[in-house]
């Protein structure tokens, strides 16, 4: 049994020593803020900054804010959508793509506009095109391109896809058995010492913490499972140290239906597929996928850097090894 054991301690050596974290095109890379329902509501605009490319499968109402967009993960406008569209802030990179009726309130739109019904607007610039399925009537605002109307529209996405991934992952990640235990109480100290890294904690760890550091290498992955239906993240300080990049760490709140977000800064990606997600204040340093929208806080640019899946499979293979031959010792 001893020399089993040697074998298996090699393999995870050997697994810990090899591989590295991949960046390919996915949506965990494709979109810093994305929503598989509505993002604000009538009445109650979403009014934080987003730096990257946001989306909602649903629709959206967008208030005084700022939009930036990215070139850098090669997606082709800024903000998409599926269903209206209404905003009131600037769109500083690549335009808008939304699949039904699109109302301009003063906005700056840099880039092109493709709506899937009307556009309509009061004030406000396109700096582009705008090409719609239905009319197009602006009030007092300026378009520099050409103005297409009842042109068929085609969606640029494959929205299905892009839900199921978000939840498949977030289930993917939570099975991933533990390879530590993170010291809780109002610090929350979480060590990565392998190549990835899984620690579990509860809602409740994170209600009554105020201040989660997350110690490792440059290149090494930390996935974070939180477990609970309502989940605070309120008034906590997140710090990264030792060179970890905020790329690679997940907070995976799997089953949450519930997330607040609340005068605190995340470092770190959250994924929170199910959750209705109040964002009333802060920042998320990082990438933010949740199942709606609501607040104000500002999402800055960042995207998850997954282990490869080569990784993974050795990660899962060399555990179940070692539970087989030790039981639930492990």
């Amino acid at each position: 049994m001893f020399g089993r054991f040697v074998f298996l301690l090699v393999i995870m050596i050997s697994f810990v020593n090899s591989g590295a974290i991949g960046e390919g095109l996915t949506p965990f890379t494709q979109f810093n803020l994305y929503s598989r329902g509505n993002i604000g509501s009538v009445g109650a605009p979403y009014q934080g900054d987003i730096a990257g490319v946001g989306a909602s499968d649903g629709s959206a109402w967008i208030g005084e804010t700022s939009i930036n967009g990215s070139g850098s993960n090669q997606m082709d406008f800024s903000f998409y959508c599926t269903g209206d569209l209404t905003i009131a802030g600037e769109i500083n990179h690549s335009g808008l793509h939304v699949g039904a009726n699109l109302l301009i309130l003063g906005a700056t739109v840099n880039g092109d506009v493709i709506a899937g019904s009307h556009v309509s607007g009061n004030g406000g610039s396109v700096l582009g095109d705008i090409t719609a399925g239905g009319m197009v009537v602006m009030t007092s605002a300026y378009v520099s391109g050409a103005v297409n109307q009842y042109v068929p529209y085609l969606p640029p996405i494959t929205w299905s896809y892009v839900d199921n991934f978000y939840i498949t992952k977030a289930q993917q990640y939570r099975e991933m058995p533990a390879t530590g235990t993170p010291s809780v109480g109002s610090l929350i100290q979480i060590d990565a010492t392998t190549l990835v890294n899984v620690v579990a904690l509860d809602a409740s760890d994170l209600a009554s913490a105020w201040s989660v550091t997350v110690t490792g290498d440059d290149g090494v992955a930390v996935i974070i499972n939180v477990s609970g239906m309502d989940i605070d993240l309120a008034n906590m300080d997140w710090q990264l140290s030792d060179g970890i990049e905020r790329t690679n760490v997940l907070i995976n709140c799997y089953e949450a239906t519930s997330l607040d977000i609340e005068n605190t800064t995340v470092v770190g990606n959250v994924l929170a597929p199910f959750a209705a997600c109040d964002f009333s204040s802060g920042t998320i340093e990082g990438a933010l996928w949740v199942g709606s929208l609501s607040g104000a806080g500002d999402v800055n640019e960042g995207f998850f850097s997954e282990p490869d899946e080569s990784t993974k499979v050795m990660f899962e293979e060399s555990w179940g090894a070692i539970k087989r031959l030790f039981g639930e010792v492990f």
